[in-house]
């Protein structure tokens, strides 16, 4: 929501996969900048032309610290959001298990998040379980998209167990 506040598209990937793969899909996606925790930074330093925005050590995401080094203005200028900006780059490996970007506008976007609403009949006095992972679009649109919208409440699962 920030990227698209700032006129950028983002591209969520997954925390649960090794290095070349992470690699791959960074490259593919051509960011300009990657905001991932710490222990991604020394992967990421490969790839050159990539700002690399990692959590501080503390795990604080507070991302503040960013506008006073002199870099790269990162939204100080807020700008009308339209419904044709590119808004998510998605990857699916389809059928032939090699990943593939797919831009989501946010027309798109937003036409998903209302069908759940209506379909539904959700409200702010609803709530919901995050038990995707975020970087995929049931727990991206399908499920914290549309209850941030509406005003409900979203309660993140950090972690599945299978043997609780």
């Amino acid at each position: 929501m920030a990227a698209s506040k700032i006129g950028a598209g983002a591209g969520p990937l997954p925390g649960k996969v090794q290095k070349p793969e992470i690699l791959s899909l960074v490259e593919k996606s051509q960011a300009a900048a990657v905001i991932c925790e710490e222990k991604f930074k020394p992967w990421l330093q490969e790839i050159r032309g990539v700002k690399i925005i990692a959590s501080k050590s503390d795990g604080d995401w507070g991302l503040e610290y960013l506008l006073a080094g002199g870099s790269r203005d990162l939204g100080k200028e807020e700008r009308q959001a339209c419904l044709e900006d590119d808004a998510i780059l998605m990857f699916t490996s389809g059928t032939t298990a090699k990943s593939k970007g797919v831009i989501l506008k946010n027309y798109q976007v937003m036409n998903s998040v209302e069908a759940y609403i209506k379909t539904l009949n959700l409200s702010e006095k609803d709530s919901s379980l995050i038990a995707t992972p975020m970087y995929h679009v049931t727990g991206m649109i399908c499920i914290l998209s549309v209850f941030l919208t509406v005003g409900g409440t979203v309660f993140i699962q950090p972690k599945v167990d299978g043997d609780a």
